[in-house]
């Protein structure tokens, strides 16, 4: 009787441990997906900021957007995705607008060119596609014309006289550097 006394509590303690176990499981895994979730997002940044650190600020529409997959090589599923742990990678072709540059550091812009999108954006080639066909103000930095921040660089053309004074701040400044 002492013995079936004694070994209730033990097996309440065992049962107690074998719940902390799986408590401390679950919250490791909660953990894990927080700071997944957390290394693909992206801090908002201001537009002034934005334009400040593009090289390029073009009227561009979004003629094609394609998936490319592992080596480069075109993968046209449409629910392929992108995101961390893929090798898929959204690309853009793009055609500027007749008078659509509206700042560059290159003397001679192309007409078209292509945008490589950030891999670590969790998209769809089917959702991605909803870009097709619509004009964008694209803010862009170096000879390869790619985005000038992994998010926030194509803006909607309601944004023009706002990016335009930015725009007009940035030459003056440059001219008195």
């Amino acid at each position: 009787m002492l013995r079936a006394a004694h070994s209730a509590p033990t097996r309440v303690i065992a049962e107690l441990e074998r719940s902390a176990k799986i408590m401390i499981r679950w919250l490791t895994i909660l953990v894990f997906a927080i700071s997944t979730v957390n290394a693909t997002k992206v801090q908002d940044r201001s537009l002034a900021d934005l334009v400040a650190d593009a090289d390029h600020v073009v009227l561009g529409k979004v003629e094609t957007v394609k998936m490319y997959g592992l080596f480069g090589i075109p993968y046209p599923n449409p629910s392929a995705r992108t995101g961390p742990g893929s090798s898929n990678e959204l690309r853009w072709g793009i055609s500027v607008q007749k008078s659509g540059v509206l700042y560059s550091k290159k003397e001679d812009f192309p007409a078209e060119f292509v945008i490589k999108l950030w891999r670590w954006q969790h998209m769809s080639l089917d959702g991605a596609r909803f870009h097709e066909g619509k004009s964008y103000i694209l803010l862009l930095k170096g000879d390869d014309l790619q985005w000038v921040y992994p998010a926030f660089f194509y803006r909607d053309l309601s944004e023009i006289e706002e990016i335009k004074a930015l725009i007009k701040n940035k030459k003056e400044l440059n001219k008195s550097v």
